[in-house]
């Protein structure tokens, strides 16, 4: 049926927070995983070359370059 999340594994990732019930958690994170999954079909993931055109002189870091400057010296 079509908004069911039957997956366990998924809604048990979620941190807990003393607010919150389990079932409260479980279900703000079955929700979510759900509206992340459905968010595919609705092309909210395509973006467009906007931040390419504000910043043009921008290069990205690889991640393992940004995490070796960030962590250099440290144990």
């Amino acid at each position: 049926m079509a908004g069911e999340l039957k997956d366990e594994w998924m809604t048990s990732m979620v941190s807990s927070h003393p607010s919150l019930s389990e079932e409260d958690q479980r279900d703000f994170a079955r929700r979510g995983a759900i509206a992340f999954v459905l968010s595919f079909g609705d092309s909210v993931w395509n973006v467009s070359d906007e931040w390419n055109k504000l910043l043009p002189d921008f290069e990205f870091v690889k991640y393992d370059k940004f995490l070796a400057d960030v962590w250099v010296g440290k144990p």
